[in-house]
């Protein structure tokens, strides 16, 4: 998801919303604000918390708000968080969210 634009993302969600059967799970791993490599970079016209940075794009998403976005699309948050070690490459250890959510039957 923090390769892609926000509309992307919606069009994603909406997507996994419909093709998860009721208590399929969805599992999420992003650089989020609390990443690094935010607010490095040239940022992206017309697009928020969104850099290109070392000839990648990133779109660094906002915990609280991706939450709220999975729950509004029918979604349940069984865990969330935002920490260090889930990711460590290369001797670097970078904060990234981790989401794990299941489609309820509302």
């Amino acid at each position: 998801m923090h390769s892609v634009s926000r509309s992307q993302q919606d069009e994603v969600v909406s997507w996994i919303c419909k093709a998860l059967e009721v208590g399929g799970c969805f599992f999420l791993e992003v650089r989020g604000k609390g990443n690094e490599l935010y607010g490095k970079g040239e940022r992206v016209p017309g697009e928020l918390d969104a850099f290109i940075y070392d000839g990648h794009y990133r779109r660094f998403l906002d915990l609280t708000e991706t939450l709220m976005n999975l729950r509004s699309a029918g979604l349940e948050v069984i865990e969330s968080t935002e920490e260090k070690g889930f990711s460590p490459f290369g001797g670097i250890d970078e904060t990234f969210v981790r989401i794990v959510a299941r489609k309820t039957g509302l």
